[in-house]
């Protein structure tokens, strides 16, 4: 899944229209090296999901 179809938020937890929260290992892998390369959230607690 590309990284523009990934939503990041802060503390908020990412749920689809049934509620729930998911995120394949590659895709949270992709998300952390992201953030890793290109800090957003220094020094933050960060959610990732789609």
């Amino acid at each position: 899944m590309p990284l523009s179809a990934i939503f990041l938020t802060k503390i908020k937890l990412v749920v689809d229209v049934n509620g729930e929260s998911r995120i394949s290992a590659e895709d949270f892998a992709v998300a952390i090296l992201d953030e890793a390369e290109n800090p957003r959230f220094s020094r933050m607690r960060f959610t990732v999901g789609y």
